[in-house]
């Protein structure tokens, strides 16, 4: 069972913020935001409710990948690294490929997106396992 009174709330909070901060950027018209536009078919400024999900998804992910470090005994940046790695190699970029595969997407907005999810979850992992 996991400590929750030893988990560090702070850095879970600082990588939901850096989740939302990556995702802002990258999804910009300066980098992806254009693209993105295209290939799902509507503007950033229709996603709505969508900011309050990625909040939400953002606070998930922290919380989970600060427990399964504990779990893991994570005590080095490296070790955090590699964990959020094997999160994202074997639980993000698996099951969002059989959905894509199956709903007929884009893989180009497939990858597009695996992008952002790579970043997003190597900053929450690095600020998790390097904040002691």
């Amino acid at each position: 069972m996991p400590d929750f009174g030893s988990l560090n709330y702070l850095a879970i909070l600082v990588s939901v913020v850096a989740s939302m901060v990556i995702g802002s950027v990258y999804y910009s018209s300066m980098l992806f935001g254009k693209k993105w536009e295209e290939l799902v078919g509507m503007k950033m400024s229709d996603v709505g409710i969508g900011y309050a999900i990625a909040t939400l998804v953002a606070l998930v992910m922290s919380f989970s990948i600060a427990v399964l470090f504990q779990y893991a005994r994570v005590t080095t940046l490296v070790g955090g690294l590699k964990i959020g790695l094997l999160v994202f190699v074997g639980l993000v970029l698996t099951t969002n490929a059989l959905a894509n595969a199956f709903q007929r997407k884009s893989w180009q907005l497939y990858f597009l997106d695996m992008g952002n999810h790579l970043l997003t979850i190597a900053a929450i992992s690095a600020i998790l396992a390097g904040w002691r």
